[in-house]
């Protein structure tokens, strides 16, 4: 795997951008989904630190990591050991992170629910319908945003 399978693997998600991030090719979702770190590793985040301790330690070959990213959700994949189907598998892993943090913060802040529509106030209510296309099928993510100054 190069560069250029990394690039087609991240721009096959949906509403995924390439942009430079720290003068490598990245990939982003709102935020961050993948980052060239130098031409043999790809950085990607995972759920947390010890997600990414534990793929270090039980698979060297393929995963590693560096003293800048101790203490981050961020691990290296080496790209002469990662097949396709494995680096799409993590990549679109990575979104449904992204999409979990979008829904566990709407739930933090006033004004955003994570609940059922049927629960708020109709007149109240606005819900914006995100595709995420996967091989197999199209989910449908509902994000539900609740006037805060009527909830």
């Amino acid at each position: 795997m190069d560069l250029e399978d990394a690039r087609r693997s991240a721009l096959a998600l949906p509403e995924v951008t390439e942009r430079q991030s720290w003068g490598q090719p990245a990939w982003f979702h709102r935020n961050l989904v993948a980052r060239m770190w130098d031409e043999d590793r790809l950085t990607v985040r995972v759920e947390d630190d010890g997600e990414r301790l534990a793929l270090v330690e039980q698979e060297p070959a393929l995963y590693s990591t560096t003293d800048h990213h101790a203490g981050t959700n961020l691990v290296l994949i080496a790209m002469d050991a990662v097949d396709r189907d494995t680096l799409q598998a993590l990549l679109a892993e990575e979104l449904s992170l992204l999409f979990a943090e979008a829904l566990e913060i709407g739930d933090r802040l006033p004004g955003l629910r994570g609940r059922f529509p049927s629960r708020t106030p109709k007149k109240y209510v606005s819900k914006a319908r995100h595709p995420m296309k996967t091989p197999a099928a199209t989910k449908w993510i509902t994000l539900t945003v609740v006037s805060p100054h009527h909830s």
